[in-house]
């Protein structure tokens, strides 16, 4: 048994009294995964995890995918990826949702703390879902068969990265196209796809008005009714689903180093 303690009014929730690694055993209860298709966004504290329970916990809710830069893996677990962030490699700042360039981006991710700073670094979570939700019904039928682009290079581009650096990077992995507007596969809401580390362009509409579609839908995340914002403390876990919410990272702890571990769950072709 264990408690849902909601931390925002569209989304995110605490659970309290649940043992991550019992899934390897158990597998995750049914009212977990409502949960997590309710709330979107699920944190789990005091949970003292082995990399390995971390990635017996992630398979429990489906196949992991492969990351992409294997450089940044725990040895030995090609699967669960390092995320560490300090004064000489600062977060990305910015809303996004993870690997949206991929044909078939997560279903979501799971992310545990390994060591941070001593304040700062939360994250925070935007509902898309609710996003969605608060638009006119005018714009949600322009909206409804616009196909937009998701590349993957677009962060390179602010990071400096050399043109030769990007072209060898498109050259392996090519942009996605995928739906403005998903229909999440298991709830049947609807939701807005697009995010503002990755999406390019609006397929047939002109660049000027494809901007301003996409600049107007890229301000919805800063809407404080559709976020919910994630406190790390040591033992905490956090996982979302990938297909409903965006996340930031916030860099506020610098000099400080924050580093996490992160397993992601593979998804499926938005549609």
């Amino acid at each position: 048994m264990f408690e849902v303690r909601p931390i925002g009014r569209n989304c995110g929730a605490e659970i309290i009294g649940y043992r991550a690694e019992d899934a390897a055993r158990s597998g995750i209860p049914t009212d977990l995964r409502a949960a997590f298709l309710h709330y979107k966004v699920l944190v789990f504290r005091d949970q003292d995890l082995s990399t390995a329970q971390l990635k017996a916990f992630g398979q429990a809710w489906g196949p992991l995918a492969q990351q992409v830069l294997p450089e940044r893996t725990v040895p030995g677990h090609p699967e669960v990826q390092i995320l560490e962030h300090d004064e000489r490699h600062p977060p990305d700042y910015y809303w996004h949702a993870d690997l949206t360039w991929h044909p078939t981006p997560p279903l979501g991710a799971i992310l545990l703390s390994r060591e941070l700073p001593s304040v700062g670094g939360d994250t925070l979570f935007a509902d898309m879902e609710a996003a969605y939700a608060g638009l006119s019904d005018r714009m949600k039928t322009y909206l409804q068969d616009l196909v937009a682009i998701h590349d993957r290079t677009m962060p390179l581009h602010r990071r400096g990265v050399s043109p030769q650096a990007i072209y060898e990077f498109q050259q392996k992995f090519s942009p996605s196209e995928h739906p403005v507007v998903r229909t999440h596969p298991e709830t049947g809401r609807k939701l807005l796809f697009i995010n503002g580390a990755y999406t390019t362009k609006i397929k047939d509409l002109p660049m000027a008005e494809s901007q301003h579609v996409l600049d107007f839908l890229f301000t919805l995340t800063d809407v404080p009714e559709y976020q919910c914002r994630v406190r790390w403390l040591p033992g905490t876990m956090t996982m979302w689903d990938n297909r409903a919410v965006q996340h930031y990272a916030v860099g506020d702890y610098m000099p400080e180093r924050r580093r996490m571990e992160r397993v992601v769950i593979a998804g499926d072709r938005p549609a």
